[in-house]
């Protein structure tokens, strides 16, 4: 199963949640069919690595976001990826318009997906590093039931849905 985060310019939150779920599938060889990546809309950051505040929370977990590099979505993730989960509302309502609407049962908000509430995963870049701690333990409270809604979809053999 291949999963895309997406969030605006994939040096923040969609790194930290890509980041978080490869040390999982390194950790643990029945991780081994799925595949995780992640993309951004804003092209500005494209072959930049994370915000240092992301490598540095994340460092400070135990997960290496060094080797990661931003990229802008393109068309051809819409179908090479079984899930793509979007940092927030206006993410994912930007990827709903670039899509199409044969895509649009595959695209969820991350939060909301999970139902962990607030449905946003703020958007740390405009803070300080404390909300650089705060998005992080957002992804940890998540990664965890991501998995498990995954190993799920996996078992019954289908998509996860909604």
């Amino acid at each position: 199963m291949k999963v895309l985060f997406v969030c605006l310019g994939n040096i923040c939150r969609s790194p930290m949640l890509d980041g978080w779920v490869r040390a999982q599938i390194a950790a643990d060889p029945s991780l081994s069919w799925l595949q995780v990546d992640s993309a951004g809309f804003e092209r500005t950051h494209v072959g930049e690595a994370p915000d240092p505040r992301a490598i540095r929370i994340a460092g400070e977990h135990g997960i290496d976001l060094s080797d990661l590099r931003a990229r802008q979505i393109g068309d051809v993730d819409f179908d090479r990826f079984d899930l793509l989960l979007f940092a927030d509302a206006s993410t994912l309502s930007a990827g709903l318009r670039k899509a199409g609407p044969r895509h649009h049962a595959r695209m969820h908000r991350v939060m909301e997906w999970l139902d962990l509430v607030p449905f946003d995963l703020a958007d740390p870049w405009y803070g300080d590093f404390d909300d650089f701690r705060t998005c992080w333990a957002r992804v940890e409270q998540a990664g965890p039931l991501l998995l498990e809604r995954l190993r799920a979809a996996r078992q019954a053999d289908a998509v996860p849905a909604a």
